[in-house]
């Protein structure tokens, strides 16, 4: 890899958390916005989402069907956010969610971002 390669490129790790609505395309379309809505308050409301918004360090990207959530500090970040939403929703019977974590490698060079998977 070339000093000047180097020089123009960063990599910055992303540890994301898609978290998916259960039976969502089976659902009404009033339905399909409510469980949306009901996802995104509990989302909110845990602790570890809070403290990475708080930080500026947290994208949120919706899916549609739910979200993706990028934590730029730890895997542990969306490790915990996991377990505060899984907690939360442990009694509710109408939102079921399917989660699951992975890490990411972004790559800004030369201004231009682009990402891809670690293995």
């Amino acid at each position: 890899m070339s000093a000047e390669f180097k020089k123009e490129t960063q990599l910055e790790i992303a540890h994301v958390l898609f978290i998916d609505i259960v039976g969502y395309s089976k659902l009404s379309v009033n339905e399909q916005h409510a469980r949306v809505d009901e996802l995104n308050g509990i989302v909110r409301l845990s602790e570890q989402f809070q403290k990475a918004e708080a930080a500026n360090r947290i994208l949120k990207i919706p899916t549609g069907d739910g979200m993706a959530l990028v934590f730029y500090r730890s895997p542990e970040e969306p490790a915990q956010c996991a377990f505060e939403i899984s907690r939360a929703l442990k009694d509710n019977q109408r939102l079921q969610v399917r989660m699951r974590a992975a890490n990411k490698v972004r790559v800004i060079a030369a201004g231009r971002t682009t990402r891809s998977r670690v293995l």
